[in-house]
């Protein structure tokens, strides 16, 4: 598994999301990067159409909050970690980390929002190909 260039598409992913006008989005994308969940789906169809394989989803819980990131083996990648004040990096790529060993983390298995049907796996199609075709610098 080569942790750089999951790195650095993930922060191309994330750079491609930041330039996308959020009126383009469905509704769960307008409130990014507070829309970990389906960021993190997101990421990982585009992940596997480069090479790097599969990623399971993680989703966990800290009192009333909410987080999803991805992760294979113990590495974690999360590009919406930036929604909390710890970070300031909004790509996070590495082999295990404390901070994400306090919340109460369930694996949900292999991430793949194209399994899914109805309302949410539209959107997620449509939101990810808005993405695909978004300019960045």
């Amino acid at each position: 598994m080569d942790i750089d260039e999951i790195e650095r598409l993930s922060r191309e992913f994330r750079a491609k999301i930041d330039a996308t006008p959020k009126d383009q989005f469905s509704i769960n994308m307008i409130f990014f990067p507070g829309s970990c969940g389906d960021t993190s789906l997101l990421l990982s169809r585009y992940l596997d159409e480069a090479g790097m394989g599969k990623f399971n989803y993680i989703s966990a819980r800290k009192g009333e909050r909410t987080h999803a990131w991805l992760q294979s083996g113990k590495l974690i990648i999360d590009i919406t970690v930036d929604q909390f004040p710890e970070f300031d990096d909004p790509c996070f790529v590495k082999q295990e980390h404390p901070w994400h060993d306090t919340w109460t983390a369930e694996d949900k298995g292999e991430a793949n929002w194209q399994q899914m049907a109805g309302a949410q796996a539209y959107a997620l199609a449509s939101d990810y190909d808005i993405i695909l075709n978004s300019e960045t610098d």
